[in-house]
């Protein structure tokens, strides 16, 4: 079965702008794999919401339609009060300032696409390695 069609078949991955700070400060988020049609899906809605006729309203719709199609939401990440910021679309609200909202709606394809890749060469590594004790 194709990991896009698999709902619990997730990556954990935090915004290029977060790369470099420390671990314990960056946001984590939890997205699920796409398929290529919702890839495109995800960025018909963009471009739609970036269109100068286009109003604020439904920019922010869009945006948010965009996030639901792979973003599950903020993984253990907790308020400055230290408690547990929910992991949904709700909870991405709670963590994010709404330029990294626009920033993780165009990274999450990539981001995913990426941890994909990066599974099946582990996947591919540990079978050759089985391969190789036979």
């Amino acid at each position: 079965m194709p990991i896009a069609f698999r709902r619990d078949a997730t990556h954990r991955f935090c915004l290029k702008a977060d790369e470099q700070r420390p671990d314990e400060e960056r946001v984590y988020i939890k997205a699920r794999f796409l398929t290529y049609a919702e890839r495109e899906q995800v960025y018909a809605k963009l471009i739609e919401a970036n269109k100068k006729e286009t109003s604020d309203a439904d920019s922010v719709r869009l945006l948010w339609e965009a996030l639901g199609i792979g973003v599950i939401g903020p993984d253990g990440a907790k308020t400055p009060d230290g408690r547990d910021v929910p992991c949904t679309l709700e909870g991405v609200k709670m963590v994010l300032s709404a330029s990294e909202l626009w920033e993780l709606a165009t990274e999450y394809p990539n981001a995913v696409s990426l941890g994909e890749a990066d599974l099946k060469k582990s996947a591919s590594s540990t079978q050759e390695s089985a391969k190789g004790a036979e």
